[in-house]
């Protein structure tokens, strides 16, 4: 799950919009079509067709020298250069992950967050890729 600030590129119309992901799941609440940049052997708009919330106070800060993140420990990001889905608890910077600009970007830190409060998290189901770029970095469903 991802803090409710993640941004996501949405796609409408042949045009690339950044939202947040809580901006996203209201457009889903609205009955709106929403798609989002995704991968499915290549980077392509993928449907969002459910958003789903809960709350956290574990986090995991991972950081590129282009784009980081906040997510939940076992919200996976994928690794182009080991080919595997690595979740955010476990990455080093022995990982690379994904950019939406098709770069391989080593990740260059990653600490645990632990809130006193706890936070709302949301994620994305989008299909047909099972993927998405939220940030930037390419993350897992978690469906």
């Amino acid at each position: 799950m991802l803090t409710q600030e993640a941004t996501v590129i949405v796609i409408k119309q042949d045009e690339q919009i950044i939202k947040s992901i809580s901006e996203i799941a209201e457009d889903i609440t609205n009955g709106e079509n929403v798609h989002v940049l995704s991968r499915d052997r290549s980077i392509k708009p993928g449907e969002v067709v459910n958003t789903r919330g809960s709350d956290s106070k574990d986090f995991v800060y991972v950081g590129t020298e282009k784009h980081n993140i906040i997510l939940t420990p076992d919200h996976k990001l994928y690794d182009p250069v080991k080919k595997e889905w690595v979740p955010a608890v476990s990455l080093t910077t022995s990982n690379h992950l994904l950019s939406s600009d098709k770069e391989n970007l080593p990740v260059t830190t990653t600490h645990k967050i632990a809130d006193v409060m706890s936070q709302r998290t949301l994620t994305l189901t989008v299909s047909p890729g099972q993927c998405y770029f939220a940030n930037h970095i390419l993350v897992h469903n978690e469906r």
